[in-house]
């Protein structure tokens, strides 16, 4: 099946991550080099670092992690906020990154993106931090999304979801770099 190609004209992707800038230096390089490859006048993508709640000497037990993801919840949202009021645009798609999200393969993931595009100027994907992500939050998001069914470092999770976009990019244009 053809796949319906949108017209990229300053469409935005913000990635906001409960997390810190990698120690990892060739996770940032990857990162780095993926974000270099999109053509701003077409896809613009950025990252968002979300400053984790302060875990340590505490024990890991209900009220803590309730309390730390009210902290992270808090600090996303402001982001979320700072990106609308920045580009003077509430027309926004907020997708969740999720255990329990909807699945997609590349090519529905496209699809999904390309009928995005077509409806936002603007869509928003949240990593959360080491506890997830807060219910609230998930209940105001537009989307919650599986990345993979395996559990992966909040690092890779970031440059995994960053390549795909990649891909999906590539895909719109009809750039090779995708083989089915």
């Amino acid at each position: 099946t053809k796949i319906k190609m949108t017209c990229l004209n300053h469409q935005k992707i913000s990635i906001i991550c409960v997390g810190q800038k990698s120690a990892q230096k060739w996770l940032g390089d990857a990162c780095d080099d993926y974000l270099q490859r999109f053509s701003p006048n077409e896809l613009q993508v950025k990252i968002f670092l979300a400053k984790p709640a302060n875990r340590s000497n505490e024990k890991s037990n209900d009220a803590n992690k309730q309390r730390w993801l009210k902290t992270e919840s808090e600090k996303i949202c402001e982001i979320i906020q700072n990106i609308k009021n920045t580009n003077k645009n509430n027309d926004t798609f907020i997708i969740l990154l999720d255990e329990r999200g909807k699945n997609f393969t590349t090519k529905k993931f496209s699809e999904k993106l390309q009928e995005l595009f077509d409806l936002h100027k603007e869509i928003i994907f949240v990593i959360g931090g080491t506890d997830g992500l807060a219910d609230e939050l998930k209940q105001n998001a537009n989307l919650l999304f599986r990345l993979s069914d395996f559990t992966l470092p909040h690092g890779l999770a970031r440059l995994f979801l960053i390549e795909q976009i990649y891909r999906i990019y590539t895909l719109i244009k009809g750039h090779p770099y995708h083989r089915e």
